[in-house]
């Protein structure tokens, strides 16, 4: 290296060790902030209401759902009637013509109940 190359060499490194640092604490100060909107520790919220003879349930999924497969079932006082499958978050409407006491929640692979819920508008 000739003496000119050589000192623009230790010129930008020494320049570097300067800058370095300083922009890292600019990029830790100026990041975005987090999402410190807290999780509804409630998974699913369900709400129903009659138009005409025909009763509209609303299921709305807050939360990930953390079972493999989740269907939905409508329960009256003598038998189960299969709504839906719910797949992510989001907000499902299913019908039913019959007087829904509760609605289940059931993981069909694991053959295990999820929830229960009696909605709201009963």
């Amino acid at each position: 290296m000739i003496k000119p190359l050589r000192t623009t060499h230790f010129f930008v490194w020494r320049m570097l060790l300067v800058f370095i640092p300083i922009a890292f604490a600019f990029g830790l100060f100026f990041r975005p902030a987090r999402n410190t909107k807290e999780k509804s520790s409630k998974t699913f919220e369900v709400e129903t209401s009659r138009r005409d003879s025909i009763l509209h349930i609303t299921i709305e999924v807050l939360n990930p759902i953390m079972a493999p497969s989740c269907v939905a079932y409508a329960q009256t006082t003598n038998q189960q009637i299969f709504l839906g499958k719910l797949n992510e978050q989001g907000i499902y409407t299913f019908t039913c013509s019959a007087d829904v006491k509760t609605i289940l929640l059931y993981d069909a692979i694991r053959h295990k109940e999820i929830e229960t819920i009696t909605p709201k508008g009963l």
